[in-house]
């Protein structure tokens, strides 16, 4: 549909009614001028023939016949106006024109017949004598009520209608020049009308696009104003309730993004309104994601989009746990749905917030674990000192040799329980100050920590003749050194136990731009690479027989990790099977 511009709508509007009215005042005063100009002409050929029938009349009566035609052709002369004179009885004795002998008989003539009933005969009709329209005027000569003779005059109408026509141009060039003028007029009063519209229409696209700042202006005509004035008001309610609605959105939009859980918000179509960026993390949703389209095409689990349907056909809160299955560890999810209610109370949808307890599943897997290692590894000790101890007591006390064998292993039993409680102690001490940020740091040089730590094992190592070798770099750092050092230690224990006699232990110190790297490499047993992801769990052994005839408690390398975290570091390891371990 092609639009037309409201200003030529207005303009040809006017334009046109303006030509109608000239054009009909135009004909009607045409039609006017005709009538008057024929009534004109009827009046005048209805003076000449009453002024000339007292002579026509005295020449009848005076039986001068012959005198009528020169008469006529004397007044006719020079006139376009012709005079005829008809006896009664239609013969014609005087005409100014023709020799009225030629001339037939007129007594049929219509203006005739109109004249001889003592009326006054006015006829247009087409002259066969002259070959053209004619107008005749047919008077009666009267005397004392006898009918003497019809004087009748005539003009051609083409000489009227020349008249007539070169009216009708002056007339059609006054209306033309009229019409010329009004199209201005039309086009002033038009533009007068169509610029405050058109300032309104400019002022209503710049509230279309968000300006609400510009006012229209004000119109001189009442009613554009009033419409001006309305529309700046309505602009300044709109400028108001979008800043409202544009500021409850971003505070909406802020706490929703600030949000650690997971929120999605559906219809109760189950098309997608809303989904922030958590809930986009959570669920590896595209962050490009666009609102509209159905759960089903967002959300790939199937627990979670029946738990969807669940939710749109509830009318009350609702909870599940999620499985989310991904490469490395499984991702718990638990999902709560509550109803979307709109401001008139109707239940339009429903939303679902998600949290991430993968982190509180793991932890209760972990105490879980914690709790039946620390039983078994306590179990284990006490029930070997029990069983001895019962033993003792049902009589190999008294046996020497027997006594003292059974004494010692409880003796190994007792260190080795209270290895376990210490290292447990040591455990969550370290946690505890790590979490509480209770462990101090001061500025010292790692080289020292060390150095003591070797010093402190070097007796274990000379016993199986392992020299540990050093290339240390003076580095300075941030440093708890009896947590570190008591890390060395722990790492090194472990080198020493699990390497062949005879054998080195090299300990590297380097740094980058950011860390300070301590590396203990031994040429030991080695481990495998499924076990090497875990060796820093609790009580995690990769051979619990080999282990604990070395008196290991499982705990060691998870006091590293924890040291190294407190330090705001960390642990890894590389490992090869029957080559030794970094």
């Amino acid at each position: 549909m092609i639009l037309k511009k409201l200003f030529w709508q207005f303009y040809f509007s006017f334009l046109l009614m303006t030509v109608i009215v000239i054009v009909a005042i135009t004909l009607l005063a045409s039609k006017l001028f005709s009538n008057s100009f024929m009534l004109e002409t009827q009046q005048t050929l209805k003076t000449d023939a009453k002024f000339i029938s007292p002579t026509i009349s005295q020449f009848i009566l005076k039986s001068e016949m012959d005198s009528i035609d020169p008469f006529c052709k004397q007044l006719g002369s020079g006139n376009d106006t012709r005079i005829t004179v008809i006896l009664p009885d239609g013969r014609v004795v005087g005409d100014s024109e023709e020799n009225p002998a030629n001339m037939s008989n007129h007594k049929d003539r219509p203006e005739i017949l109109t004249a001889k009933d003592r009326n006054i005969g006015i006829e247009e009709r087409y002259s066969e004598t002259l070959n053209q329209r004619m107008m005749y005027v047919a008077i009666p000569i009267l005397h004392d009520g006898n009918l003497l003779a019809v004087i009748r005059t005539s003009k051609p109408l083409i000489t009227i209608a020349t008249s007539l026509r070169n009216l009708y141009k002056d007339i059609a060039k006054q209306s033309l020049i009229i019409i010329v003028i009004s199209a201005s007029l039309c086009l002033v009063i038009t533009r007068r009308i169509n610029r405050p519209l058109t300032s309104i229409i400019s002022g209503l696209d710049n509230f279309a696009k968000g300006n609400f700042n510009h006012s229209l202006e004000i119109p001189k005509t009442q009613e554009l104003a009033k419409l001006a004035v309305a529309m700046n008001d309505m602009a300044t309610e709109l400028d108001i309730k979008i800043k409202d609605l544009v500021s409850q959105k971003n505070e909406t939009q802020a706490i929703l993004t600030s949000m650690s859980e997971g929120v999605i918000a559906l219809n109760s179509t189950g098309k997608i309104l809303s989904v922030n960026n958590a809930a986009k993390t959570l669920l590896y949703i595209d962050k490009n994601c666009q609102t509209g389209k159905n759960h089903e095409e967002v959300l790939r689990n199937a627990t979670l989009q029946n738990f969807v349907k669940d939710s749109l056909h509830s009318q009350s809160q609702i909870e599940t746990e999620i499985k989310l299955a991904e490469k490395e560890t499984d991702k718990f999810l638990r999902a709560c749905s509550n109803t979307l209610i709109d401001s008139e109370n109707e239940t339009i949808g429903t939303i679902i917030v998600l949290s991430d307890i993968t982190l509180l599943r793991n932890l209760e897997q972990i105490r879980s674990e914690f709790v039946a290692n620390v039983s078994h590894e306590l179990k284990t000790p006490i029930t070997s000192i029990k069983g001895f101890v019962e033993t003792l007591l049902d009589g190999a006390i008294n046996n020497p040799e027997e006594a003292k064998r059974f004494m010692e292993i409880i003796a190994r039993q007792t260190d080795r329980l209270n290895a376990i409680i210490e290292d447990i102690l040591i455990l969550s001490k370290i946690e505890d100050q790590s979490n509480l940020n209770l462990i101090e740091l001061e500025n010292d040089n790692i080289s020292d920590a060390i150095d003591s730590a070797i010093e402190i094992c070097q007796l274990k190592s000379q016993q199986k003749e392992i020299t540990i070798k050093t290339d240390l770099t003076e580095i300075n750092a941030p440093i708890n050194e009896f947590l570190l050092e008591q890390a060395i230690i722990n790492l090194l224990s472990n080198a020493i136990k699990y390497s062949e006699p005879q054998k080195n232990i090299e300990i590297s110190l380097t740094k980058n731009d950011k860390y300070a790297r301590i590396a203990v490499t031994d040429h030991g047993y080695g481990i495998s690479q499924e076990h090497a992801q875990r060796v820093f769990e609790r009580f995690y052994v990769v051979d619990k027989a080999r282990s604990r005839n070395l008196g290991g408690t499982g705990l060691g390398l998870a006091i590293v990790k924890h040291i190294a975290q407190a330090h705001g570091g960390f642990v890894s390891i590389v490992s090869e099977l029957g080559k030794g371990s970094t």
